[in-house]
């Protein structure tokens, strides 16, 4: 069985009211399909081949994250992360109103 899609260009309406043949080429596709990409041991009952023997009685393994190191915030970061989360902008940033940044220098007494 070959089916073959319809061209990107063409514009058409969908057939609401298939056929019975249409559903069963669907169902006898759909079940090839998932056939094709299902594990071997779904597929055969014992081993095809002399790797697949390695192996074939035992179940997967359980994935088990290794990788993921990440460290711990210390009180500084978790005060600038609600600090940024509350008002919209890092508290390291410069204050506005201030030109540049800085604040105008008040003079000493001496």
């Amino acid at each position: 069985m070959v089916l073959l899609t319809d061209k990107p260009t063409r514009t058409g309406l969908l057939d609401v009211n298939s056929t019975e043949t249409e559903l069963q080429i669907g169902e006898d596709m759909r079940e090839r399909l998932s056939r094709a990409t299902a594990l071997p041991k779904a597929k055969a009952a014992f081993p095809q081949t002399s790797n697949q023997e390695f192996g074939w009685d035992a179940d997967l393994p359980v994935y088990r994250q290794t990788w993921n190191h990440t460290k711990p915030a210390c009180a500084e970061t978790k005060y600038a992360s609600s600090y940024y989360t509350m008002t919209g902008r890092s508290p390291y940033s410069n204050k506005i109103g201030s030109p540049g940044g800085v604040s105008e220098a008040k003079p000493s007494k001496k």
